[in-house]
């Protein structure tokens, strides 16, 4: 977690409102904003989650059941367009200090674009606040089938060294065991460094989905490690889970700032089968001014950025931070594949520029800039996209 000395805002609010500020420009909105357009379903009537069944194994799991039925109260289900919300999470106490949590939520994205953009979003807010080494923790438990079969073997295991797990763990070994196994990963203890590896239980399909999201962060440079003992309940996730960490100067010790995963099991279990979910949960200590003073006021958007292809899909986010930091606002939909629904939205937005990235664009690192009034276009080196957009007078000051 950032303690205020690690940053250089010198308040919570001002570092929460920046990192809201780098969340908006890749898409995100406010949650009663983003759920605006969905009809409230009238009370009682929307389905729940028991709690009382569930195993949860971190502390970032619970805040994830309000989220899904924010989700289910406003009758978000599986055929629901991707939505991308954040929202302030609970105050937690760690260490004799507060914190304060910012949650970002990807909801109806499939694809492994989704973990990618939360992990972009997270790198840039963290670079904004001046953490120079950073570092992407990733484990995957897979889904159903496979996950079943890691926590059967993990139980076997458990069992075999009953003995040196500490008495009061000892009742959930049968029942929880991934709980089980996360209080000794924390706790460092012996037991948890020999236990089996859920990223080899994985199915081919399942491997696709990780190969994926690891070649989005090596196209995005962003520095990452696998790291089997970042694990929680299969009754909440699915697939990814990840921890975000400042690398200490001194010690070369990874420091936790942020975690997610892919919540896929408890978004079905409530949004409908085959529903799936993102998030991560980024955290900062309480220092000084921490209410959020909203909003600056929103910059016009005079361009949409479209991607053809999946080179062109890894390829963009890179693109997008580099127009992020340029100050140039765009308009974006790289939770979706097709071309044809993109240029529908281009053109209900009525923008006068679209970029374009298509496979041939994106292996020899250029971008397509198109007037829509004369329907012309060129081809622009995509290190020379901001000066060309600054002349075109599309950059904010």
């Amino acid at each position: 977690m950032l303690r205020i000395s690690d940053i250089t805002y010198p308040n919570t609010a001002l570092f929460l409102e920046e990192a809201i500020n780098i969340a908006e420009f890749y898409g995100f909105r406010e949650t009663k904003e983003a759920l605006s357009s969905h009809k409230k379903i009238p009370s009682g009537n929307a389905k729940r989650i028991d709690t009382n069944k569930l195993s949860l194994a971190r502390r970032d799991e619970k805040p994830l059941i309000d989220a899904v039925h924010t989700c289910a109260d406003h009758g978000i289900g599986s055929g629901t367009k991707p939505l991308f919300m954040w929202k302030e999470g609970p105050m937690i106490r760690a260490g004799g200090a507060q914190y304060a949590t910012l949650e970002l939520h990807a909801i109806g994205v499939r694809a492994a674009i989704a973990e990618a953009m939360l992990l972009a979003v997270t790198d840039a807010i963290a670079s904004s606040a001046g953490i120079e080494r950073r570092v992407v923790c990733l484990n995957s438990i897979g889904t159903t089938d496979s996950s079943a079969r890691y926590t059967r073997d993990l139980t076997e295991y458990l069992r075999k060294h009953l003995a040196d797990i500490h008495p009061s763990l000892r009742p959930r070994v049968s029942k929880d065991p991934l709980g089980v196994l996360t209080q000794l990963v924390e706790k460092d203890d012996a037991v948890a460094e020999r236990a089996p590896v859920s990223m080899e239980y994985l199915n081919e399909e399942e491997r696709r989905h990780f190969w994926d999201l690891l070649e989005y962060l090596e196209v995005a440079d962003l520095y990452y490690e696998l790291n089997p003992r970042i694990l929680g309940s299969r009754e909440c996730w699915a697939h990814a889970l990840f921890d975000v960490c400042k690398i200490d100067a001194e010690n070369e010790a990874l420091v936790p700032f942020a975690r997610g995963g892919r919540y896929d099991t408890l978004a079905s279990s409530c949004l409908g089968s085959d529903s799936s979910a993102v998030t991560v949960t980024i955290m900062c200590e309480i220092h000084g001014r921490s209410d959020i003073k909203r909003p600056k006021k929103e910059k016009p958007h005079h361009i949409y950025f479209a991607h053809l292809g999946p080179e062109a899909k890894r390829r963009s986010i890179p693109v997008l931070e580099m127009l992020r930091t340029s100050n140039i606002h765009v308009h974006q939909s790289l939770a979706y594949d097709h071309i044809g629904e993109q240029m529908r939205l281009a053109k209900k937005l009525k923008v006068p520029y679209i970029l374009i990235m298509g496979h041939k664009e994106a292996t020899e690192g250029t971008v397509l800039v198109r007037d829509t009034l004369t329907n012309s276009q060129e081809p622009i080196i995509v290190d020379a996209l901001p000066g060309y957009l600054r002349r075109r007078r599309l950059a904010h000051s």
